[in-house]
């Protein structure tokens, strides 16, 4: 039994700019902490000693431009 599984999105910083872009007032995070951001997030990596919570972890491929969080999250119903 697990009580928590880690969701990870891969999603390419250039995506992340450009769909921060299109955000308006409010909802739009300023450029340099996206990047910021992107560069201290890492993907889960199970073989690190000592990372047990990394075991449990989902990796979604979130390239594409597809912002169907809804089949995102469906994925994770499966496991």
């Amino acid at each position: 039994t697990i009580g928590f599984c880690v969701v990870y999105f891969d999603t390419p910083l250039e995506t992340c700019l450009e769909r921060n872009s299109s955000r308006i007032g409010k909802e739009c995070i300023p450029e340099a902490v996206v990047v910021r951001m992107a560069a201290s997030i890492e993907p889960p990596d199970e073989s690190k000693p000592n990372a047990s919570f990394e075991r449990c972890h989902v990796t979604i491929d979130n390239s594409s431009g597809d912002r169907d969080t809804g089949r995102c999250f469906g994925a994770i119903k499966c496991i």
